[in-house]
């Protein structure tokens, strides 16, 4: 009978450090981007307006993402645009977001797909049918 229930509680701790492991990353918070330069939100750039400044504000509800992308050039006001789509599976997530096209272009839909390590994620974004270009982000 002993042995029954050392087996049972091995049994349990072994069940209990596999669920533990599967756990998705916790991305809720506000995270400070980064880009290569000439990249997105990357190196200055901004044409004389400023260096540009983004940062993803994130709410995670289970594998639900929601939240917005906030820019900012030099002192100008923010510019907030709401997260689509947005799913956590484990570590990596993904959401996508709209803005209008160019000269009144037809709107843009940009990718986001990140891998989340602690508080740092790496991944990449694609504009339209653009090149996929690096990204990261730490959690502030």
């Amino acid at each position: 009978m002993k042995k029954i229930l050392v087996f049972a509680a091995l049994a349990a701790l072994v069940l209990l450090g596999m669920t533990s492991s599967a756990v998705a990353a916790d991305v809720t918070g506000t995270w400070k981007l980064a880009a290569p330069q000439g990249g997105p939100g990357g190196g200055g750039g901004g044409g004389g307006r400023g260096p540009m400044e983004r940062s993803l504000v994130l709410k995670q509800d289970g594998d639900k993402l929601t939240g917005k992308v906030v820019m900012k050039m030099g002192d100008n006001p923010p510019m907030e645009t709401n997260i689509e789509n947005g799913k956590v599976d484990g570590d990596n997530i993904s959401f996508t977001t709209k803005s209008a096209g160019r000269g009144g272009g037809p709107e843009v839909v940009t990718t986001y797909k990140a891998k989340v390590s602690g508080n740092k994620m790496e991944g990449t974004q694609q504009r339209g049918e653009g090149q996929e270009r690096p990204f990261s982000a730490a959690k502030e």
